[in-house]
């Protein structure tokens, strides 16, 4: 599951000595239940988006965008830079990019499905107008960990509105639709470009000239509307709205602010600041009181401490090959609503201590060194090496699961073959060096003829040239 850059297109299978030709429709329908009687999801001008399930595996659904290229035309380089984006964003609260199948006509975007709805149904379905503040810390303090994790990646959502957070099948809150989404190459990088909802967009967008810190700005307004239900920047015509964003006035004179904090008020003016270069980054806003008195698990207590047997695991974990990683994340992506993932979750969020979506050789030492484990920095170098396959020297959301999942609780023969697939991209019932090659290109990853060698010298147990199920089945009994 991965990046545009290869992805899905039409793939060879040779029978009787000719090469037949399958489409990415074909490709998808091979590992996917979709067809025009499927659930729509949603609509919009290139296209529709559907409900579907794994074949192998039918618990595990997932949403599919299916674009018309035709309509796409000028606007094509845009989805692409949109997957780009999202094949190397691995955060719990924002939504998952699996894969892409191209055909000529049209363009097949696999998704995590969201089946929780979106936040403004959930207030709709309690029958409120507002949240209550201890449940819009939660929220916001979620989606302020979701976009610290973009930026320092170097991406700006650019439209973040409620009706672009959803719910997961984990009851995670997501960030969703990137599609106005940059790159950007450093935080000081300079946008032109207007983007986005006019309620929620920052004076510094308005004004042509913005970075990063625009969605503080956003997540500030909507932070003021989770609190109230009212927008700070009201009126009638987008002009006008315009002219109240950019003088930054906005009041807290209304019944439903009477019984919200004072620390909420405070961190809502640290956001509508603005000027962007004096409002609070991201990571020093998720330090600021307000998250402090929301927060119910005191420092140093039990409920704080990491389960000594996820520390275990990690350190044990053996990488083996690349291969090995990179089925196990896509087994755990497919599993994200399990229970074990939940704890792994929490676990993983308290040992990332700045809050950017990543346990640095830092945050690592700092845990071993809590659990009162003794290690030499050679150990913690050698952990991060084993678990991460990006080249990052640090390790993701997704990796860290991999390494710290009990695979036996988890894997099933259904996933086990589901994930067997995604690699056997010829539906040859083997996995080849270019199969492999393939299948990385999907996850975003580049793999070096060095690496196939190493592959298939410790997965190939038969010489055959090539990987079979019996072999690939090996690697996740090694892993439990």
């Amino acid at each position: 599951m991965g990046c545009m850059q290869p992805t899905h297109s039409q793939s060879g299978k040779t029978i009787c000595g000719k090469t037949k030709r399958s489409s990415g429709l074909e490709l998808l329908k091979s590992n996917y239940k979709i067809s025009p009687q499927s659930k729509i999801l949603g609509a919009g001008s290139f296209g529709k988006v559907f409900l579907s399930e794994s074949i192998l595996d039918p618990n595990f659904k997932v949403a599919v965008k299916v674009v018309n290229k035709h309509k796409l035309r000028d606007a094509i380089d845009q989805i692409k830079e949109e997957i780009t984006i999202l094949s190397k964003l691995d955060h719990p609260n924002i939504v998952k990019y699996y894969e892409t199948y191209d055909d000529p006509k049209y363009m097949y975007i696999v998704m995590e499905y969201c089946n929780g709805g979106e936040l403004l149904d959930k207030l709709a379905f309690q029958g409120k107008k507002f949240f209550t503040e201890s449940e819009a810390a939660s929220i916001i303090q979620k989606l302020f960990r979701a976009i610290n994790h973009c930026h320092s990646n170097g991406v700006i959502h650019r439209d973040i509105k409620p009706e672009n957070i959803m719910y997961g099948r984990d009851g995670e809150v997501k960030l969703i639709d990137f599609g106005l989404s940059k790159s950007i190459k450093n935080r000081h990088c300079s946008l032109k470009t207007m983007a986005g909802t006019p309620y929620y967009m920052a004076p510094e967008m308005i004004n042509g000239n913005y970075g990063p810190q625009c969605d503080v700005w956003s997540l500030g307004v909507l932070m003021y509307f989770l609190l109230s239900g009212r927008l700070p920047f009201k009126a009638d015509t987008r002009a006008a709205v315009f002219s109240l964003v950019k003088s930054g006035q906005f009041s807290f004179n209304f019944r439903e602010f009477d019984k919200v904090s004072q620390e909420a008020k405070s961190l809502i003016r640290k956001l509508l600041v603005v000027d962007p270069a004096k409002r609070l980054t991201p990571e020093q806003i998720l330090q600021d009181e307000f998250f402090q008195r929301h927060q119910y698990i005191e420092h140093g207590s039990e409920a704080d401490q990491l389960d000594p047997q996820i520390l275990r695991r990690l350190r044990e974990f053996k990488g083996v090959s690349t291969l090995k990683k990179a089925a196990l994340n896509i087994l755990v992506k497919m599993t994200a609503d399990s229970q074990d993932i939940e704890v792994l979750r929490r676990a993983f969020s308290r040992m990332d201590k700045d809050q950017t979506g990543h346990i640095t050789v830092s945050d690592l030492r700092t845990a071993l060194q809590m659990a009162k484990i003794d290690h030499q920095q050679e150990e913690i170098d050698r952990i991060i090496r084993e678990v991460e396959y990006h080249g990052q020297n640090k390790i993701n959301y997704s990796e860290f699961l991999a390494a710290t999942v009990s695979i036996k609780k988890i894997i099933t023969n259904e996933r086990l073959v589901a994930v067997f697939k995604q690699f056997d991209t010829e539906g040859n019932g083997y996995i080849t060096p270019v199969n492999i090659e393939s299948a990385m290109g999907k996850l975003g990853q580049k793999v070096s003829k060095k690496d196939l060698k190493e592959i298939m010298q410790k997965h190939d147990h038969s010489g055959s040239g090539s990987i079979s199920f019996d072999s690939f089945r090996k690697i996740f009994e090694e892993a439990q």
